[in-house]
């Protein structure tokens, strides 16, 4: 009878999930988003996922209409429902969510999908727009679910499906790579417990946990690079791997630098490239210096300026000087690895200069980062997430000194690392914008009931099935 139930509540939660993904396609617009072009033509900058399920669907429906772009948010739609629904399902496998929690952590995910359409600038659903976060959100959930099945049963099954979510991410967007470091750290621990339960001592238990997870990541990484210089044959003709992943480092470099750090450059074309580029941003008011106020004034000048100095200007300008080195007929790859050598160089030069303001400036970048996780960015929100992010801490602690490490603190910790993993890599290297933090936000309170339920249940009680 119990089996029967749980069946049907499933079948239910799957439909809602489909019907409300379906409505919003139906009803919604396609959005070609400003990136979209990049992904659509393959540009040598991008991971090569995206563009390569972009690249399918022309294939299959055809390039001359729009039908393609139809089929693809429809591909993007249901991959969200589905995502959606295995979410909930995890919490009612495991935590025995019954009719009413399951309607609240459901409502809870679409209310995310809602906050996007109707209250966020963009105004409309990532799954129905040309853009990775339209894959990359719904297989986050995915990734969660897969990665804690697979420490609770300890079962490999899970371990790859994790494992291939985790490759498609971060083959996807660079920022995913937070997926492979949660996935290593959760590795070590479950094969830690199956090393042990086989009667391996402590050291040696961990030492083969350790080796599993770097056969694990090394082979991850390995695929991930094949993939990419494959990709790269197929399309420029060339086997590389994609390029300017340092460009996002080297436009922090620039926000935070002062006029005297060209001086740090030893190449002396270089350092005059810096200087142009530094004074067209600087007189344009686009620098730290520049920025005034509180500190949501602050975050918003770099937020806003952020692309004004990597796209309007640095960029543009570090190309250009690439394609005059090695003459304007060569085009591709030759000048792009090039590029990527004159933005390390730009980057590694200066830093050591430049070291205490990039730390106030990750600072202000994490708050603005936990603000827009769980709510949006304001002063009001700056202290709602904070309040928000130690009310969780405290009932982490207290549930596990309680209870221990049962299912609910362990998902809790997960959701914890994940939400600060986030925040930290994107405040390492972006501005913190809403799509870049939205990930995390049904994970953090979807642990936070479960866990302030399991807190009521009273000491000693486990939640699980």
């Amino acid at each position: 009878m119990k089996n029967k139930r749980f069946l049907i509540g499933n079948i239910i939660v799957l439909a809602a999930c489909l019907a409300f993904y379906f409505l919003f396609w139906a009803f919604g617009e396609t959005i070609v988003t400003k990136d979209a072009p990049s992904y659509i033509n393959m540009v040598l900058s991008r991971e090569p996922f995206y563009p390569s399920f972009l690249a399918l669907f022309r294939t299959i429906f055809g390039a001359s209409t729009d039908t393609w772009l139809i089929a693809v948010t429809f591909a993007q739609s249901m991959l969200q429902a589905v995502c959606t629904y295995f979410f909930i399902r995890f919490f009612r496998k495991h935590f025995n969510a019954g009719a009413f929690l399951t309607a609240v952590l459901t409502m809870l995910c679409f209310s995310v999908s809602l906050l996007l359409q109707f209250a966020a600038k963009r105004s409309y659903m990532y799954n129905n727009s040309i853009m990775t976060e339209a894959i990359c959100i719904p297989l986050f959930l995915l990734f969660a679910v897969l990665a804690m099945e697979y420490l609770f049963s300890l079962k490999i099954r899970y371990l790859i499906g994790a494992s291939l979510v985790s490759l498609i991410m971060f083959s996807s967007r660079k920022q995913m790579y937070i997926t492979l470091i949660l996935l290593v750290g959760i590795i070590i621990i479950a094969e830690y417990r199956r090393f042990r339960d086989k009667g391996n001592k402590k050291m040696v238990s961990f030492g083969k946990g350790l080796l599993v997870m770097l056969l694990t990541a090394g082979l991850l990484l390995g695929i991930n690079k094949g993939f990419e210089v494959t990709y790269s044959y197929f399309v420029n003709g060339e086997a590389s791997e994609h390029f300017n992943d340092d460009r996002f480092l080297t436009t922090v470099i620039f926000y935070v630098a002062e006029p005297e750090d060209a001086e740090a450059i030893e190449d002396p074309e270089i350092r005059n490239l810096f200087s142009e580029i530094y004074a067209i941003c600087d007189s344009e008011g686009s620098m730290m210096h520049s920025a005034e106020g509180s500190l949501y004034d602050r975050v918003t000048h770099f937020a806003e300026h952020y692309d004004m100095i990597q796209i309007n200007h640095m960029w543009n300008m570090i190309e250009d000087y690439a394609r005059e080195k090695i003459g304007t007929d060569e085009v591709g790859i030759k000048r792009e690895t090039l590029v990527d050598e004159i933005s390390s160089t730009i980057s590694f030069s200066v830093m050591p200069n430049v070291w205490p303001k990039l730390v106030k400036l990750f600072g202000m970048n994490v708050v603005e980062g936990m603000s827009n996780s769980l709510a949006k960015s304001s002063p009001m929100f700056y202290i709602y997430s904070l309040a928000m992010v130690a009310l969780y801490v405290l009932l982490l602690i207290i549930n596990i000194v309680r209870k221990g490490w049962n299912k609910v603190n362990k998902f809790g910790l997960y959701a914890a690392f994940s939400l600060v993993g986030n925040v930290c890599l994107v405040s390492l290297l972006r501005f913190c914008q809403s799509r870049y933090m939205i990930y995390n936000m049904p994970l953090f309170y979807a642990a936070f009931i479960v866990l302030i339920l399991d807190t009521l249940k009273g000491k000693g009680k486990d939640v699980r099935n």
